[in-house]
């Protein structure tokens, strides 16, 4: 009896069919390793050099600090008002009063222009406005008044030997004496032409006489008052030459004597303006400790609120003028290691610690100078600043004179496949 067969079927006669990553695994792979590659050929990763910098500018706003301590007595300037160069700003109290010393001040600038011209004759003439001035103002010159008096003294002294002074009167004097002397020898000069000749036709009377009396034509007395006269007159010689000696005997005393007139009068006119010299350097430094003024054009600003008669301490800050026009700059220090790697125009990327940059982002600028001798510390290098301060997050920098920061000079701008690429290349060559 034979079995019938039967159709078995198992579930594992069957292949199974392959999975979603088996059948596309390589292609999905592949997929990422190129959009990797696209994603690596677009992001920019640079090389760059980092070193220290520190902020500063070209006409940037000038302080304006207090140089001893004393009260603020008034202040002349508000908030936002625009000053001019060398205007006043503020006044600290001081034993002078200022009004009396800017005079002062006035009336020795205008002083030392005559001297500069040499136009003595206006020096002496502002001799009176100087005594008026002394004789109003005596008292209130305060830390000025020592080299006021002395510089008064010398003035007094230079106009004495200057114009209708008693010693300039004097050497007029004297100048007219010695024309007077020459004139004197002149007159001798002449006396002696008349003088020889008067001896000459005397000596030759002598002889005629004498020949005479030899030959015993004359008597003997005629011949000796001849002889007196002859004698007479070679007597008159010895007086002219003793009157020649004691004219320029004066002459020369005059002369000695007008010498030291000429000298002193020259010592007295450098007196004089060294003492003018330290009237205005006195003056310039009592307005440099009491004074506050501003030294460009430009506007004021206060650094604090102030009022008057309120007491200052030394170095303290009243405000700052502001210019138009300002160029900001960092001062790098680029280390030598890369060095050569650095250029002019490359960019620069600056992180202030006062300014965290995670916040308020960094500032950009741009190489434009490259000192080429080296420091100690490096190469110094100079990096221009947009004037507006304003950093890659759009937020504005308040400045601060030495503000510090930390610099990324971009000397490559490369991608991610580059960068692996030399990396690469440098690990095989070592």
């Amino acid at each position: 009896m034979s079995i019938p067969a039967t159709n078995h079927f198992s579930p594992h006669s069957f292949q199974q069919r392959p999975g979603f990553l088996v059948r596309w695994g390589l292609s999905l792979f592949a997929m990422i390793m190129l959009l990797a590659g696209v994603v690596c050929w677009f992001i920019q990763y640079p090389e760059m050099v980092r070193c220290k910098a520190r902020l500063t500018g070209e006409n940037m706003p000038r302080e304006i600090t207090t140089r001893t301590e004393a009260r603020l007595t008034s202040i002349l300037v508000r908030e936002n008002d625009t000053v001019q160069t060398g205007q006043l700003l503020a006044v600290l109290q001081s034993i002078a009063n200022p009004h009396a010393v800017l005079q002062l001040e006035q009336l020795s600038d205008t002083l030392s222009t005559h001297f500069q011209k040499s136009q003595i004759g206006d020096i002496v003439q502002a001799f009176n406005q100087f005594q008026t001035f002394s004789l109003s103002q005596h008292d209130a010159l305060g830390e000025v008044q020592g080299s006021f008096q002395q510089f008064m003294q010398a003035y007094i002294a230079f106009c004495s030997y200057h114009g209708n002074g008693f010693y300039g009167r004097r050497q007029k004097m004297i100048q007219r004496d010695i024309v007077f002397l020459n004139q004197h020898e002149k007159w001798l000069q002449q006396q002696e032409i008349l003088m020889q000749e008067d001896i000459k036709l005397a000596g030759e009377n002598f002889e005629a006489y004498k020949r005479m009396a030899n030959e015993k034509v004359i008597a003997p007395v005629e011949y000796r008052n001849e002889s007196a006269k002859y004698l007479s007159k070679k007597m008159m010689q010895p007086q002219w030459e003793s009157g020649m000696v004691d004219n320029l005997s004066r002459k020369w005393e005059k002369e000695k004597e007008s010498f030291q007139m000429a000298e002193d009068t020259r010592t007295q006119y450098r007196l004089f303006i060294q003492a003018l010299q330290t009237l205005r350097a006195d003056i310039a430094q009592w307005k440099f400790q009491f004074l506050l003024v501003s030294p460009v054009n430009g506007t004021f600003s206060f650094s604090s609120f102030f009022a008057e008669n309120q007491m200052l301490k030394t170095g303290t800050l009243l405000g700052w003028v502001s210019t138009p026009h300002v160029a900001w700059y960092a001062e790098l220090v680029i280390p030598q290691y890369n060095f050569g790697r650095v250029a002019l125009h490359q960019q620069v990327l600056l992180r202030l610690p006062a300014y965290p940059h995670e916040q308020f982002g960094m500032l950009q600028g741009t190489v434009s100078e490259i000192k080429p001798i080296a420091t100690d510390s490096g190469f110094l290098a100079r990096v221009i600043l947009p004037r507006s301060l304003q950093t890659t997050f759009r937020q504005q920098i308040a400045f601060r004179e030495g503000l510090l920061a930390e610099a990324d000079i971009i000397t490559a701008n490369q991608n991610l496949i580059e960068r692996f690429y030399w990396n690469a290349v440098r690990n095989l060559r070592r």
